[in-house]
């Protein structure tokens, strides 16, 4: 819980803070979607965005409908340039049953890539 708090300040310091928290728990065989997606939080926010493309991908791997991974890879992949990878996931995530202004958010991202 601890590194989500760190990762909800947004800046750089707190994201190192998040990645050794999650180091830690990742040391004692914690590997979980949610641990995986917020060590892909932790890299998306230090801009280390093949790293976070990485931690979302395995948080998919063990959760395929992780629709918070989805996104956050979809985003990731957009920032690191890999369009046409971003634009499978979104349209991957606007497919998935979740809430209607996160799908419009992504129908946004979608369309800026066309």
């Amino acid at each position: 819980m601890w590194a989500r708090v760190c990762l909800a300040r947004g800046n750089p310091q707190e994201a190192k803070r998040a990645l050794e928290i999650l180091d830690q728990l990742a040391a004692r065989g914690v590997e979980t979607p949610l641990a995986l997606n917020d060590m892909g939080v932790a890299h998306f926010q230090l801009a280390d965005y093949e790293a976070a493309i990485g931690y979302f991908s395995k948080a998919l791997d063990k959760s395929p409908g992780y629709g918070e991974a989805l996104f956050n890879k979809a985003l990731a992949e957009e920032r690191d340039r890999r369009f046409q990878d971003a634009k499978r996931d979104w349209r991957l995530f606007i497919d998935l049953p979740t809430d209607e202004s996160w799908k419009a958010e992504a129908k946004k991202h979608l369309e800026s890539l066309q």
